[in-house]
């Protein structure tokens, strides 16, 4: 399974945002069991974007805007789409 997950940022640049995003991201990974007492681990693997909005001076930070979820027969069918820079998967194989 892998999720997709959109967040708002607010900082001073798209630099200061991407920094603070992949803290956040890895602040928030965490261990746990499925209903069959499996080992689910969520794990941060990258921020791909960040993206300036303007206006957002009411948001909050790690404020999830997007998120997918994909059980593994659709996982195998999307994984070919995202590639990390240097030609790895940012999805693991089920």
């Amino acid at each position: 399974m892998a999720e997709d997950s959109f967040r708002l940022i607010k900082a001073s640049s798209l630099k200061a945002a991407r920094r603070k995003a992949e803290r956040l991201g890895k602040k928030e990974e965490y261990e746990t069991e499925n209903c069959l007492g499996q080992k689910m681990t969520w794990e941060f693997v990258e921020c791909l974007d960040c993206y300036d909005i303007n206006g957002a001076g009411k948001l909050r930070d790690g404020l999830e805007i997007y998120s997918l979820l994909l059980v593994p027969r659709e996982l195998k069918m999307v994984q070919g789409m995202f590639t990390l820079e240097d030609g790895r998967r940012w999805v693991r194989d089920c």
